[in-house]
């Protein structure tokens, strides 16, 4: 079912002209119009799509066209585009409400030939994890529409899942790319910080917020990286790491990455990382300090530069923003210097200790989240022996890799007795997204994890 078929694949179908981008283009439009009622993953859809795709059509196996020609992709609703309005999930009118010039991000995509078929929905201002959007509804998941789809990514991991676009570009400040890359059973790469041009972005945490592709599989993440950015290690290198083995990577086991997780996880983590020894991987434990302390440092960090950008609409338009946002937000006021103070400490400490194990292991593996997707308006979860808050549950094993700036990415590794999605993270240093590419490749061609979909949407 082409839905549901990877990037490279669809390329070339669309290159050998045994589909076109405007058939493609209507294919995915059609399935929006069927599928997204249920899912609320769009806030819109690009009014010119096909418009576009009829311009590409001519494109289509020349040598002068992009990478991604003829493919429609969906864009968080957090960057500027020139065909779609702009809300950041919010009904605050601010400058980006005006700003119709495409985000950096977009002026890529299109370059590379991709056609933007819409923005989806997220949580509001992408201050939240669960997409439970109070302007214009949650995100259901594709797998259980009782449940979230994670977040603040929610819209863009749900499309992708369910079939509604072969990709989609979110963007991560405490793990809001792995997470519903995790509920939603899908690949995302959160790359090393600064990478992605943020552009045209509309910021929570400026320090801490990546951008990053999510889609089917790794090699298609590695596909759409090399045309989101220029990647120092070279974008030809990335391509190639796709067909590399794993034979005598060293992979780090930390305790932080699979304590108070899910029985079910758990097995299936065991399971991948059996996998990845049988193959010749090299499985080290490791050890790595302040990891709990990373979590309270990310949240004073983003709390404090989230309200730096928000004060003047709190001050002004208070009402505009929904009710349980907004007391996030405010949260912000609390923050003393000195807290901030002793968060970057924490900050510039965990980097150091991140730059220091990889000079001992290429990677880390473990949990992207401790716990199955939770039901819509969950605020406390049990995850292993204890019972937390759900942001800071969901949060947990990914804030600490934005606070290093280091990529990560979150792929499937399994489903529960309920058929709900599995995630493992793979973690490396500063640039080395060819390592995470390199093993999350290898391990989706051993495995078929990442090739299930929700039936619901076929």
């Amino acid at each position: 079912m082409i839905a549901y078929e990877e990037l490279f694949t669809v390329s070339q179908r669309l290159a050998s002209g045994e589909i076109s981008p405007v058939e493609l283009t209507r294919h995915v439009l059609e399935r929006i119009e069927k599928y997204d009622p249920e899912l609320n993953s769009f806030l819109s859809i690009n009014p010119r799509a096909e418009d576009q795709a009829t311009r590409l059509q001519q494109l289509t196996g020349n040598s002068k066209s992009g990478p991604l020609t003829g493919i429609p992709i969906s864009v968080k609703d957090l960057m500027t585009t020139l065909d779609m309005p702009t809300t950041a999930g919010t009904r605050v009118q601010g400058s980006w409400t005006r700003d119709r010039n495409d985000s950096e991000i977009a002026v890529r995509i299109k370059r590379a030939g991709g056609i933007l078929i819409g923005k989806t929905n997220l949580h509001e201002f992408a201050f939240g994890i669960t997409s439970e959007n109070e302007h214009f509804g949650p995100v259901c998941n594709p797998w259980d529409l009782a449940r979230v789809p994670g977040g603040s990514s929610g819209g863009s991991g749900a499309a992708v899942a369910a079939g509604l676009g072969f990709a989609s570009i979110g963007t991560d400040t405490r793990g809001s790319i792995r997470i519903p890359s995790a509920c939603c059973g899908i690949t995302g790469l959160k790359p090393t910080y600064g990478l992605v041009p943020m552009k045209g972005v509309i910021p929570l945490s400026p320090s801490l917020d990546h951008g990053g592709p999510m889609a089917r599989s790794t090699r298609d993440c590695a596909l759409l990286l090399t045309v989101l950015c220029d990647h120092p290690g070279g974008n030809e290198n990335l391509l190639k790491a796709v067909k590399e083995p794993v034979q005598g990577l060293k992979i780090g086991l930390c305790p932080f990455y699979f304590e108070n997780t899910d029985s079910e996880i758990q097995r299936s983590l065991r399971e991948a990382i059996e996998l990845f020894r049988s193959e010749g991987a090299l499985i080290r434990e490791i050890s790595i300090s302040k990891l709990e302390a990373a979590l309270e440092a990310s949240a004073m960090i983003a709390g404090a530069e989230a309200l730096a950008f928000h004060d003047r609409y709190i001050q002004s338009v208070p009402q505009h923003y929904g009710p349980r946002v907004l007391d996030r937000f405010k949260a912000g006021y609390r923050i003393s210097g000195l807290d901030l103070a002793r968060a970057l400490q924490v900050k510039a400490h965990i980097a150091a200790e991140f730059q220091e194990i990889f000079q001992q292991v290429d990677c880390l593996l473990g949990a992207t989240i401790p716990v199955l997707p939770p039901p819509h308006g969950t605020e406390k979860v049990r995850a292993g022996d204890i019972e937390e808050n759900v942001v800071r549950c969901l949060v947990r094993m990914t804030a600490p890799q934005n606070m290093a700036g280091i990529p990560a990415l979150a792929l499937p590794c399994g489903f529960s007795a309920e058929g709900l999605p599995i995630s493992m993270q793979l973690i490396a240093a500063h640039h080395r997204e060819d390592v995470l590419i390199r093993l999350g490749t290898h391990f989706q061609r051993l495995t078929d994890w990442h090739q299930r979909h929700p039936e619901r949407f076929n």
